[in-house]
């Protein structure tokens, strides 16, 4: 049997030059696994075990259904809390920010024909042969950069300053700002390399800038698809976020139970009289909107992700569903203090109707929410 190299399958990926450039990256999912902290301390490593026992446990998954695959390199996302150590120059950041701040998203990328279902299955064969607890916070995550400016860095990672230093001049020089996390993907194995010879590929995220206002150079490709099983463990994780809860304030009372937010949506897939719809952006599950009934009113809700938030993504996406789902009058609900999505509901033609008070288990007390209504 073949093995699949995404190194190979994939090339211009893993692929960069001493000298600054810029990049288009597509859309791609990994493995991926968060935390905080010195990248030489134990947490560190710990996860790390968990993350590479988890791709070994879904490689040999595969391999079993005919789609062997070789492991490919380790990448990580690096970022820290900017409103309390402010945002220093890329270059400046390694050294002015303590390691014990740093935090990160490691991440190894799947084949395109691995899924949710893979993914956890992998994830249940580690935890059952207790090699890592920390394998029950593996997600199977969607990243779409596009533009980046990437350059090769040669050498120990403490000198990896002098090429982000190159990469910023690059980025002023272009009028192109930073529009995402620190991306670092390792070409050598630390452990078996020489500190001088290590190759790391440094990418950082960027948009173009006129004003002071980021410029979105591309057009992001934004579709609707009927919602699937292996959709709802991605969609479950993006409810988790607090702030998110906060906002949409009418959440279940236990959004952390995964094992009941999964047999009730399972269930409702099925249900004729509810739509539910999976956001994709650039390939990558964005979030979701979707119709039910509520007391004999069809009712719409939708949830995305926060980090397509103020992109215009819900809006070009409810519009999308609202010409799919043609039920009339179609009523939307919206806690009081939740601006974002009243403006939402309001650019896709819904009328503020009435005001009523619920309790809101994200809030833990009674609130306002406004009733919105299209006809």
């Amino acid at each position: 049997m073949e093995k699949l190299d995404l190194t190979k399958q994939h090339k211009p990926y893993y692929t960069a030059k001493i000298t600054p450039e810029l990049v288009d990256i597509e859309p791609a999912y990994f493995l991926s696994l968060t935390g905080k902290g010195d990248p030489a301390g134990a947490a560190f490593a710990d996860a790390l075990q968990a993350l590479y026992a988890t791709a070994y446990a879904v490689k040999f998954g595969c391999k079993r259904t005919g789609r062997d695959f070789i492991v490919p390199k380790l990448e990580a996302l690096w970022w820290y809390d900017e409103q309390r150590f402010g945002r220093p120059a890329i270059a400046d950041a390694p050294t002015e920010v303590p390691r014990s701040e740093w935090e990160y998203r490691l991440l190894i990328r799947m084949p395109e024909f691995v899924t949710e279902k893979d993914v956890q299955e992998g994830i249940a064969t580690v935890l059952l042969k207790k090699k890592s607890d920390l394998a029950e916070t593996i997600e199977f995550y969607g990243l779409a950069e596009g533009k980046c400016i990437q350059a090769l860095h040669v050498g120990p990672y403490a000198t990896e300053p002098e090429t982000l230093a190159r990469i910023a001049e690059f980025s002023q020089a272009n009028g192109l700002k930073q529009n995402g996390p620190h991306h670092e993907i390792y070409l050598s194995d630390f452990r078996k390399t020489a500190p001088e010879k290590l190759k790391t590929i440094l990418r950082e995220p960027v948009a173009l800038e006129a004003f002071g206002k980021i410029i979105m150079d591309r057009k992001l490709d934004i579709k609707l698809r009927r919602m699937e099983v292996a959709d709802l463990a991605i969609l479950f994780r993006f409810q988790l976020d607090e702030e998110a809860r906060h906002l949409a304030a009418f959440t279940p009372k236990e959004p952390a139970d995964r094992t009941a937010y999964m047999t009730k949506y399972t269930k409702l897939l099925s249900n004729p009289t509810v739509n539910n719809q999976t956001i994709l952006v650039d390939n990558v599950i964005a979030g979701s909107v979707g119709k039910f009934l509520m007391e004999g009113d069809a009712e719409i809700t939708y949830w995305l992700d926060k980090k397509y938030w103020g992109q215009g993504i819900a809006t070009k996406a409810i519009k999308d569903f609202l010409t799919k789902e043609t039920t009339r009058p179609i009523f939307g609900r919206v806690a009081f203090d939740n601006v974002g999505s009243q403006k939402v509901l309001e650019k896709c033609g819904f009328i503020k109707i009435g005001v009523a008070k619920g309790f809101a288990n994200a809030r833990q007390a009674e609130i306002e929410e406004y009733i919105y209504k299209l006809t």
